[in-house]
This record gives structure tokens, sequence and C-alpha cells, in this order.
């Protein structure tokens, strides 16, 4: 399954660069793509957590707590999604994705997976929430000026964000970790690297689509991810 999920990962990347180049519309090819990056990116994490309520609940969450925002503005500021990010439900007034919850459950428990590496129990919560914040934070540049998922009303200063985005985020992750924070059994060998994959590509995307510190920031949590690791720990 792993290998799959990085056969995605570089065709998704060749394809955009192949899109860039020539100038081509790559149709229903993208969105196809993306589904099956996060579809194969959650159950290799859901296989390796071994934990289907903190799953459900990170979805039950996260979906909640961005419909929230979508009406109120909290916890993540005002914003609103496209039709870009396919598939997408009306809510009322609103677009959601239905791929969203797939995303939160890759960057909180992709994330969780690797600083449990290093911290347990309360600590983790909160380094999953920090880990989170930091992904989420360059992420921004590309899902809002390369993909056109969302737009905010108005930007902000972090790389087109509110600070209070950036907030929400690690509240959002820390009352998902929290929860489920002392799961039993949990293996790290591929969710860390899946995750570091997908920041490997959020980050080529948008260096195929312009410059921008952003790409650098994900690339170095991406080497993160793959290179640093507890030598005390089982592999």
């Amino acid at each position: 399954m792993f290998r799959v999920y990085c056969f995605l990962i570089g065709f998704s990347t060749l394809g955009t660069l192949a899109s860039h180049i020539l100038k081509l519309d790559p149709g229903p090819i993208a969105p196809a793509a993306s589904i099956l990056i996060i579809s194969f990116a959650v159950s290799i994490i859901a296989l390796e957590l071994s934990c289907w309520r903190a799953l459900v609940a990170t979805a039950v969450t996260a979906s909640t707590l961005e419909i929230c925002s979508l009406y109120t503005g909290f916890p993540f500021g005002a914003y609103e999604y496209s039709d870009a990010w396919f598939p997408t439900v009306p809510v009322g007034d609103h677009r959601f994705p239905l791929l969203l919850p797939g995303a939160w459950i890759l960057i909180v428990w992709g994330g969780y997976l690797w600083v449990s590496r290093f911290v347990s129990g309360w600590k983790a919560a909160v380094a999953t929430a920090a880990l989170a914040m930091a992904i989420d934070l360059p992420m921004e540049r590309a899902m809002t000026e390369v993909f056109g998922y969302w737009t905010w009303t108005p930007p902000g200063p972090l790389f087109g964000a509110p600070v209070m985005n950036s907030m929400g985020w690690f509240l959002t992750a820390f009352l998902c970790a929290a929860t489920f924070r002392n799961v039993e059994g949990a293996s790290d060998r591929y969710s860390p690297r899946v995750l570091a994959l997908f920041c490997y590509f959020v980050a080529a995307s948008g260096l195929i689509a312009f410059w921008d510190w952003a790409w650098v920031l994900l690339i170095l949590i991406g080497t993160a991810l793959l290179l640093m690791r507890n030598r005390s720990l089982p592999s």
C-alpha cells in the first residue's frame, strides 16, 4: 500500500509539472489523484494507528469546527471553500470538501505517530498540535494560491492566512490528539513517511508554480519527519 502511495505522489508531481510546462488542463485526473492520495494516506495511518475511534473522533471534531468557522469565523477565521477540492457538498450557503476530514487525519495522526517516538502522554498531544500548526502554516500558501481550494476573507500575514488560523489548528489538533493520547499497539513504520511525502508533494507543486519560502519550510519539515528518529525505540 505504501508503494502505491509513493507512485501516486510521484505521478501527481510529474503530472503537475507536465501540465505547467505544456499548459494542459489535467481534467478529471487531478481530482482523482487527490482522492487516491488522501485515501491511501488515511488507510496506511489507520492500519498503523489501530484505533478507529481516534480516526472517527478526529473526522467529526475537525469537520464540526470547520463548519463552525465557515459560519462564525471561529476558530480558524473567515474563509470560503471552492469547488476545486473535489468532491464538495453544500452545507447551507457554503461548500464543504469531503476529503477535508481525511486531510486532518493525515496531518494529526501522521504527526502523532512521529512525535510519539520522542514523547508520550500530554507532551505528545502538545507536540502533535505544534507540528500540525507548523505544517499547515506553509501549506496555506499552496492550498489558496496553487490549488485554489479556499480563499481567506480577508487574507492574513501568515502565508496568506490570519494568525487566528494557526491558533485554530493548534486547538483542533490538540483536542484530537489529547483524547486518544495513550494509543497502544500503534506502529510508526510508514505513517511519518506518508506525511513527509505529502509535504514534499505540496512543496513541489508550489515550486512548479512560483517561488516562495513556504516551500522551503515544507521541505525542511518533511526531511525532519524522514530523518529524525529516537534510536532507543524499535523500527
